[in-house]
């Protein structure tokens, strides 16, 4: 390729990070998380495999206008993702606009090559969190069964309920961040490059990596196991500090032994394969054959198109559009007796504070005397939600806490002036503690329980009306142990009947 084509890449790869820029900041907070921490390896890694894998293939430059369709998705996808502050869109547009350039720059043959690479890409975007929350919950209770399956062979006395194991003297609870998925992250990850790196029938690449699935759920149960048994002998103590961490890393690294065990084995089974150690350092010699040189249209009208989607949309359209920001009544006045409810003011740290970025809040519990349970009110109030900063659901954010999430359903709360309101009813438990949570968003003026229809809502009037305000409304109450999930309900009701005027009040109005 001549010097003119690697300006036209070195502009169009810059503009490409320009228009990705806010969807990585956003991703290099994800990257900080545990179950996410090997993300910043995974593009070094990716190049480095698409640069052997074209020195192995050394295919022909042929640009193809075909790169533009990838392209123009992945626009696409930007724009949705940025205007409904879903950012995993716009992540998965990125990898297909690198595909699309590819087509464009270097051809068909080329991309042949590459899509391992930029398969391997996704393993460095977090889950939705929808979809984190009910893997982790489901995770937690199989590694809690076979954990307590294990204690059990062994004799030890032990008792399960949920996610809580009961060894007599203490109580161990399985929270979120023993699910497992700190280990089944990195290790599918690890298990697809060593899929990559074996060469040898498909059948066994695809048992490599499924078999990281299998792998991470028996060691997290034999450790959720091992830690049952020193809690035994020596005291709660050993479930948490630096035994515990000690724990948790030489697990892992027992997951990534076990994993190049299997990847041996496998290739003495059958016909025999071997692995590409060759991959584990930067290729020499040319990556393409013979092929064009000069400088085609396609390569024009990609890297146009990104330097001006970039000036427009990086530092005009998403970067400074005009955004209405209604007035509302400051939550700090929202009253604290309402009928015969009378509340008490909380306040959330300031740590919480900064993570959330929330514009306005109000947190309060609300109870008839001091002996009835109480009803905790929670409004948190965005005027502009965009990427990073949005309304978060009570249902990805419980698990994070140690709840367990029991009952996931819908409820039709009556209103006297209005009708029925729709909110997502969740009940919660933590060893012998239940709570019942109602909530719902109200996004200008709209109450909406679902997650689609947030994003969507939230993308609609962001494009057509310049609002992006929108808050969460949240009320909880313990179920005690000599009431019923009704008794709840009802206490949840009566007091929802008499606030959500109030709360209506303090809100802007719809569009």
């Amino acid at each position: 390729m001549n010097r003119r084509n690697h300006g036209l890449i070195l502009v169009g790869v810059a503009s490409l990070f320009a228009l990705y820029w806010a969807s990585f900041r956003e991703l290099l907070g994800f990257w900080g998380q545990e179950e996410y921490s090997h993300g910043p390896l995974i593009p070094v890694i990716a190049l480095l495999l698409a640069a052997h894998r074209l020195r192995e293939a050394r295919p022909v430059l042929r640009s193809s206008w075909w790169g533009i369709a990838p392209l123009a998705v992945a626009m696409l996808f930007l724009l949705i993702g940025t205007f409904s502050t879903f950012n995993i869109i716009s992540l998965y547009g990125f990898i297909l606009a690198v595909a699309g350039l590819i087509l464009i720059f270097w051809g068909k043959a080329a991309l042949e090559s590459c899509w391992p690479s930029l398969v391997y890409l996704l393993f460095a975007i977090p889950l939705p969190n929808i979809v984190y929350a009910g893997l982790s919950s489901d995770l937690q209770l199989l590694s809690s069964t076979l954990g307590v399956s294990v204690l059990d062979l062994m004799g030890l006395p032990v008792y399960q309920e949920g996610n809580v194991i009961d060894l007599g003297g203490f109580k161990l609870q399985v929270v979120d961040a023993c699910s497992g998925l700190r280990y089944l992250f990195p290790l599918m990850s690890f298990g697809y490059l060593a899929a990559c790196l074996l060469k040898d029938r498909w059948w066994k690449l695809l048992l490599l990596m499924l078999s990281t699935v299998v792998i991470t759920v028996l060691m997290n149960s034999l450790r959720i196991a091992l830690i049952g048994v020193t809690v035994d002998h020596w005291g709660i103590k050993m479930a948490s500090g630096l035994i515990h961490d000690f724990e948790g890393w030489s697990i892992f690294l027992v997951c990534v032994l076990v994993l190049l065990l299997e990847m041996l084995l496998l290739i003495h089974l059958g016909p025999r394969g071997r692995i590409r150690f060759e991959y584990l350092t930067w290729p020499k010699g040319p990556f393409f054959a013979s092929g064009i040189q000069e400088t085609t249209r396609p390569m024009f009208v990609a890297t146009g198109l990104l330097l001006v989607l970039a000036v427009v949309f990086g530092f005009g359209l998403l970067g400074r559009r005009s955004e209405i920001i209604p007035s509302h009544r400051p939550l700090i006045g929202f009253p604290m007796t309402i009928g015969d409810w009378h509340g008490r003011r909380g306040a959330l740290e300031g740590n919480i504070l900064e993570a959330l970025q929330i514009s306005d809040y109000v947190i309060s519990d609300y109870s008839q005397d001091r002996n009835a349970p109480p009803v905790d009110l929670y409004i948190a109030y965005y005027d502009v939600q965009k990427v990073g900063v949005v309304v978060h659901s009570p249902s990805s954010c419980i698990p994070g806490g140690g709840w367990k999430i029991l009952e996931d359903t819908t409820a039709f709360i009556a209103m006297a002036e209005k009708q029925d309101i729709k909110v997502k009813r969740i009940v919660i438990g933590m060893g012998a503690n239940k709570q019942l949570v109602y909530y719902w968003f109200d996004e200008r003026g709209r109450d909406i329980t679902g997650q689609l229809a947030l994003k969507w809502w939230l993308l609609r009037d962001s494009i057509l009306e310049h609002r992006t305000d929108g808050s969460l409304i949240r009320l909880v109450t313990p179920i005690a142990a000599t009431e019923t999930e009704g008794q709840a309900d009802a206490r949840l009701t009566e007091f929802l009947s008499l606030a959500y005027p109030q709360i209506k009040t303090y809100l802007p109005k719809g569009l």
